[in-house]
C-alpha cells in the first residue's frame, strides 16, 4: 500500500510539474523556434518514452485473452466520435440541424449498443459490473472533473492571453503558473494525507 501510494504521488507530481512549466517552456520554444517545434518536443519525448518502456518494463500480457473487443472497441468509437463532431457542430449549425440530430441519434444508439455488447462478450473491453463499486464510480468523476473544468481553461486560457490581450507567449505562460502551480504540491499532500486517513473518506 506504501508504495502504491508514492507511486501514485509521483505520477500526480509529475503531472503538475509539466501542467505548471509546461506553458511556459512551450512559450520559449515557440519564442524561439515557432509553433512546430512544440509537437516536434512532443514526438521526441514519445520516442524515448517508447524505447525507455521496452527496455525496463516487464511483460503483464493476460494469459487468459481472447483477443481484441472489436464490437465494443468499435460501438464506443463510433459513439464517442459521433457525439464529439455533433457537439462541436451545433453551436454553428443549430441543435436542430439535420446533421447534428443525426450525429447525436447516432451516439445514443451506438451507446446502448455498446452496453449491450459489453453485457454479453465474455471478456468485455469493459466490465460493467465495475460500476457497481462506488469507489470505482468515485474515481471516474474525480478523472472527469479536471477534464470538464480544469483543462478546458488550461486550453483557453492562453488563447484569451495571446489573442485577445495581446500578450506574448512567455508571460501567458507565466501567468497560467497561477492556476497550474498548485499541482505541484497537492500530489504529495494527498499521498502523505492518504497513510492517516482511509481511502473512504
Amino acid at each position: 500500500t506504501a508504495l502504491r501510494l508514492r507511486a501514485f504521488s509521483f505520477l500526480g507530481t509529475s503531472f503538475g510539474i509539466g501542467l505548471a512549466f509546461g506553458p511556459i517552456a512551450s512559450g520559449l520554444l515557440i519564442s524561439a523556434f515557432g509553433w512546430r517545434s512544440i509537437f516536434l518536443l512532443v514526438a521526441a519525448l514519445a520516442i524515448a518514452a517508447a524505447m525507455l518502456g521496452l527496455r525496463t518494463i516487464r511483460e503483464s500480457r493476460d494469459p487468459d485473452a481472447t483477443g481484441l473487443d472489436w464490437a465494443g472497441a468499435g460501438t464506443f468509437t463510433i459513439a464517442l466520435a459521433s457525439l464529439t463532431y455533433g457537439v462541436l457542430q451545433a453551436p454553428q449549425s443549430g441543435w436542430a440541424d439535420p446533421l447534428v440530430v443525426t450525429l447525436l441519434a447516432a451516439s445514443i444508439i451506438c451507446f446502448v449498443a455498446f452496453v449491450v455488447v459489453e453485457r454479453q462478450a465474455q471478456r468485455p473491453m469493459l466490465d460493467l459490473t465495475l460500476f457497481a463499486y462506488p469507489r470505482f464510480v468515485g474515481v471516474q468523476f474525480l478523472a472527469a472533473a479536471p477534464a470538464y473544468a480544469f483543462v478546458v481553461l488550461l486550453v483557453l486560457l492562453p488563447i484569451r492571453f495571446i489573442g485577445i490581450e495581446g500578450m506574448n507567449e512567455i508571460k501567458a505562460g507565466q501567468l497560467m503558473i497561477c492556476l497550474s502551480g498548485p499541482l505541484l504540491i497537492l500530489p504529495m499532500l494527498a499521498g502523505q494525507l492518504a497513510r492517516w486517513i482511509a481511502p473512504a473518506t
